[in-house]
């Protein structure tokens, strides 16, 4: 019981790290050229933004 407890709670850390990654992935390619890819990955991240100039004001 405790293993697998601890196997859950591996696995959420894992994926909250890897959305990290992609949120940080995401800023730095929208600060660098303002591209479809940015908000591509911004996107995967689950950032949600309608204008690019909202997401330009976060980063």
């Amino acid at each position: 019981m405790e293993f697998e407890l601890f196997r859950q709670r591996t696995a959420e850390l894992q994926a909250a790290a890897a959305n990290e990654r992609l949120v940080t992935e995401a800023r730095r390619a929208n600060r660098a050229n303002r591209t479809d890819r940015g908000l591509r990955l911004g996107r995967l991240a689950g950032l949600r933004r309608t204008h690019r100039a909202a997401a330009a004001a976060e980063c």
